[in-house]
């Protein structure tokens, strides 16, 4: 029997009299672990954890959401700590005992994370993401110009093939499992057949929970984008911020509010680099199904003639997933607003400042359950679309992609 498996029958035979969690983020909690959704439900039982520090029934849940993220040492280390407690009666001790046991061949083994994969193709009408612009008009000392686009700089419509892969996990760094270390990596490859639009985007995450006192978190990250093997865009990240979590009006929520800095290169364009610093929010509410994410801040240029100068930056995205049927329905939006901080170009309409208004939607249909192994691939299709409009038509853009594919979650 594997730990995870014991781990779940121990819970649910120990019979130990304690106070009553929170219900909202204990209760998602073990519904996560029943759907094998081991790193969601370990941040929701740390919220538990932070609200009603003495339950044991929490605690015992979270072992179960450690050894599903691989963290067998550290699931090992809490449960010891529960037997340590003298008022366990005799039974529960015993059971305890057998759990460890069992634990500890395990704990030597490395600490496979959790993912998936997702393999697709689909259509895309602007595979290179060129602006939408139609006749416009360049300002110059003798009088405007009208310029009218030819057809090498009007969108390209092209079947792609996608391969995306994600990981995440727990690393162990102390005893008590009181300061984790959590990573993410993905990986996404793109092959346009016929057109130059081939494109690779990774990136890598590593969250150091509960640095300084419970809740707080640092951060840092890098992803970076590559078109026909040249690098496009790079980006590094330093974050920082706490966890705040709660109920109100008999809604339970997770909160996390925080400071992040970003340095944005593109290595094809230098004069584009910038400096972000802004702030950020993520709230979970109600349960897993529903987020929503706000930020704000200022892009600040690396060199002094960045056309535009520094830019303002916000964005608020909303993110809802819930069982439709015979399948998982997800649906995104995201809303993002810029506004330069001097005029973009003498060029264009006089040095105007430029305005961005920009869309980001999808809708996802997974059709199954999504068990372990084979039987986890789940066939979806999914239609996304991108509307950014401008105040200088030069920038307005529009993108509709359709793909139909097959997502493995392990």
């Amino acid at each position: 029997m594997s730990v995870k498996n014991v781990l779940l029958l121990a819970v649910l035979s120990l019979t130990v009299g304690q106070a009553h969690a929170q219900p909202a983020d204990y209760q998602i909690g073990q519904q996560l672990n029943a759907a094998r959704r081991y790193a969601e439900a370990a941040e929701h039982l740390e919220a538990a954890m932070l609200r009603t520090p003495d339950d044991r029934r929490i605690h015992l849940e979270y072992a179960i959401a450690l050894a599903g993220s691989g963290d067998v040492i550290s699931a090992q280390q809490l449960l010891l700590q529960l037997r340590s407690d003298p008022t366990l009666d005799a039974a529960t001790r015993r059971q305890i005992d057998v759990l460890v046991k069992q634990s500890r061949l395990q704990a030597y083994l490395p600490a496979l994370p959790n993912g998936s994969i997702s393999l697709m193709i689909g259509h895309d009408d602007n595979l290179l993401s060129v602006p939408h612009q139609g006749v416009f008009d360049l300002t110059l000392p003798g009088g405007a110009l009208t310029v009218i686009p030819t057809d090498d700089h009007k969108p390209r419509a092209g079947f792609f093939t996608r391969a995306d892969l994600r990981l995440d996990g727990v690393l162990p760094t102390d005893a008590q499992h009181t300061r984790p270390l959590r990573y993410g990596v993905f990986l996404g490859l793109s092959k346009t057949p016929g057109q130059i639009a081939d494109r690779n985007h990774w990136g890598l995450l590593l969250e150091k929970q509960h640095l300084l006192f419970p809740g707080s978190y640092l951060q840092t990250a890098h992803q970076q984008l590559t078109v026909q093997g040249e690098p496009i865009y790079r980006q590094t990240l330093l974050g920082a911020g706490q966890l705040l979590a709660g109920t109100a009006w008999d809604l339970s929520y997770r909160v996390r509010l925080g400071g992040e800095i970003q340095r944005r290169h593109y290595p094809q364009a230098e004069h584009l680099d910038g400096q972000y610093s802004g702030v950020q929010m993520y709230a979970t509410l109600l349960d897993p199904a529903l987020q929503i994410a706000l930020r704000y801040g200022q892009d600040r240029p690396r060199q002094a003639d960045r056309p535009g100068g520094s830019q303002q930056h916000s964005a608020v995205k909303v993110t809802y997933q819930t069982r439709f049927k015979q399948g998982d329905l997800r649906a995104e939006a995201e809303w993002t607003w810029q506004r330069d901080g001097t005029g973009y170009s003498p060029l264009l309409e006089n040095n105007r400042r430029r305005v961005l208004q920009r869309g980001n939607y999808r809708v996802e249909y997974l059709w199954g359950g999504g068990g372990n192994g084979l039987d986890g691939w789940q066939p979806f299709a999914s239609i996304e679309w991108l509307e950014q409009q401008a105040n200088l038509p030069l920038f307005s853009l529009r993108n509709r992609i359709v793909s139909l594919g097959a997502n493995l979650a392990w």
